[in-house]
């Protein structure tokens, strides 16, 4: 363990949602120790805007799904052997990994016998998919923060500390869209109904799910006249999507801004959404939605039989009902959504259903928006105080 007074942190985030919540982390760092920390590590644009400078590029390590991880092995066990030994190499106070399990883990199990601190941020989702995991990851860690409220009792069972800190999107002010903003932006007629399109912020996702969701676009026009299709989507997806879309037979605008797209949930009358954390900032943004979740197929086999949840989306997993309608792996097909899409665009009802619904999943968070990076920086400086307390003794 260092011995140094000013810690270094080694912090790895493996896609751009680890980004986000390694940046403002790091933020959160610098001011409670007002300064005096250094960083390395591997991330994104948020990261490296706060100091890290990566050992090497974020988007090497995105991968999702069983059949993903396979064809991208050899890279990411080349990438694996390189982290760990940068971060022998650095000695760090701590080693703060964010999500991106398949990697992560295995960097986190090579390193479970040094004496550097081993700190996960995001659990894994044992409450969904393969619950022995909880245990798996209990022997290797020193302490896991998780962002959901009722993940902690699955691993502190098994003796691994864990602090709820809350969860992101709960301050990514997706309640404050201008919908006239959208409108003047766009040249959209007020009286013109807008439909949000949200593929996903992987290319696997987009790859899996736009064909579906062009098929339900398409056959809407079928039922309802004159629409305009928005598409927010993240920038490293931007390209292939507008590939994608470029023959859609429907007015369609693609934007690439958090504001945009908050903006475009308060105009849209229903966004069509693939299942993830946007589901939770439509939540947050009261926009009725149908979400659609298909994968691979050896990986939907095999979620088939090991998947422990009813529902994909996280409201209906708050719920325990099916608040909003969701379409998973066989039944995510074009002719079903485009009912539940139909049935809700058609009925204020349903819409005002579901907005109540929202209301009474978002109170299940317990904490508030404010705060939760300083809440796990906090975390993070009490583990690496006690064990430097220990060290002494």
């Amino acid at each position: 363990m260092n011995d140094r007074r000013k810690p270094i942190l080694y912090i790895i985030a493996g896609e751009d949602s680890g980004d986000r919540l390694g940046g403002a982390l790091m933020s959160a760092l610098i001011q409670k120790t007002g300064g005096n920390i250094e960083f390395t590590g591997i991330g994104g644009t948020k990261m490296t805007a706060q100091g890290l400078d990566s050992l090497f590029p974020i988007e090497d390590l995105a991968v999702m799904g069983l059949t993903e991880v396979v064809s991208r092995l050899p890279k990411l066990l080349q990438r694996i052997e390189i982290t760990v030994k940068d971060v022998v190499k650095k000695n760090p106070s701590a080693l703060i990994t964010i999500d991106a399990p398949d990697f992560n883990f295995r960097v986190a199990k090579k390193l479970k016998d040094s004496e550097i601190p081993l700190i996960h941020y995001v659990a894994p989702t044992v409450w969904a998919w393969r619950p022995g995991r909880a245990y798996k990851v209990a022997q290797f860690l020193d302490h896991l923060l998780t962002i959901l409220p009722f993940e902690a009792p699955y691993f502190k069972k098994y003796g691994l500390d864990t602090t709820y800190v809350g969860h992101p999107v709960l301050q990514n002010d997706a309640e404050t869209g201008d919908p006239l903003r959208l409108r003047n932006q766009l040249n959209i007629d007020l009286n013109r109904p807008i439909l949000t399109v949200l593929p996903g912020s992987r290319t696997v996702e987009c790859s899996h799910m736009l064909p579906i969701f062009a098929d339900v676009v398409h056959m809407l026009k079928n039922h309802i006249d004159n629409f305009d299709v928005i598409i927010p989507v993240v920038s490293s997806v931007k390209e292939q999507v507008i590939k994608n879309v470029a023959d859609w037979k429907v007015q369609t605008h693609i934007l690439d801004s958090d504001q945009s797209k908050f903006d475009a949930f308060a105009a849209t009358r229903l966004a069509l959404a693939t299942s993830g954390t946007v589901a939770l900032e439509l939540a947050i943004s009261g926009t009725p939605a149908v979400i659609g979740y298909r994968v691979a197929p050896i990986t939907a086999f095999l979620a088939k039989h090991l998947v422990a949840t009813k529902y994909v989306n996280l409201v209906n997993i708050l719920l325990e009902r099916e608040a909003v309608p969701e379409f998973v792996l066989e039944q995510c097909r074009a002719e079903l959504i485009l009912n539940a899409c139909l049935s809700i665009w058609n009925s204020n009802y349903l819409q005002s259903q579901q907005k109540e619904a929202y209301q009474h999943a978002l109170k299940k968070f317990e904490l508030t928006k404010n705060d939760l990076e300083f809440r796990a920086a906090d975390t993070v400086l009490s583990v690496i105080k006690e064990k430097n307390s220990r060290d002494k003794t």
